[in-house]
């Protein structure tokens, strides 16, 4: 049998598994949840900020290409590095999962001072829904890395006056945002095999 080929078109930011097209993590919750809407605005300075935050891990971050508004946002995340000590082991990395039939594009997949792995998501904002959503992260880490099941998550919320503020989950709160996901995503097949989705282009 051959192997499934993944692809992820970042322009369109369209993911395909053997060239079908698979809904993202945020479209599955979007469609189930439809009040998490994101306007223009908001997604381009996430964008924006999740570029830079990338820029500024991998250490070619030019600050003084910064745009004013998102200098904080990148600052509060070297804070929260700075008081989370942590080795990067992938960045803005996005995965397939080939059984459950979604993809995802994690922001970062971190390894804490005590050997534990846990995904972090940076956030403009918090909000609940960012529980189902890093259960699905969790579940497409572990579909391509069995023998490296996460055993906690952060999502980090970097502010406009350069602080954060972070929602954690131990493992039996992971575990239990992951079977969310997978409620959500059983409706998600339900609304689109009658023909009830509305179509988004903006989800990760």
């Amino acid at each position: 049998m051959s192997e499934a080929v993944f692809t992820f078109d970042a322009d369109a930011h369209v993911y395909r598994l053997n060239g079908a097209a698979l809904p993202s993590v945020t479209s599955v919750i979007r469609a189930v949840v439809p009040s998490w809407e994101v306007g223009d605005y908001f997604l381009q300075r996430g964008r924006a900020t999740h570029y830079g935050c990338h820029l500024l891990d991998a250490g070619t971050l030019d600050h003084d290409t910064v745009a004013e508004e998102i200098r904080p946002r990148i600052a509060a995340w070297a804070k929260f590095r700075a008081d989370f000590p942590a080795e990067i082991v992938a960045s803005e990395m996005p995965y397939a999962h080939k059984m459950f039939r979604y993809a995802g594009t994690l922001d970062r997949l971190l390894k804490d001072q005590h050997g534990d792995l846990l995904v972090a998501d940076l956030k403009n904002s918090i909000s609940p829904h960012v529980i189902p959503q890093l259960g699905a992260y969790s579940l497409l880490w572990t579909a391509n890395h069995p023998t490296q099941k996460l055993r906690k998550a952060v999502a980090v919320e970097l502010r406009d006056n350069g602080t954060y503020a972070c929602q954690w989950l131990t493992a039996p709160e992971l575990r239990r945002a992951e079977q969310t996901f997978l409620a959500m995503l059983t409706v998600y097949g339900f609304i689109q095999q009658h023909n009830l989705l509305k179509e988004s282009t903006n989800g990760r």
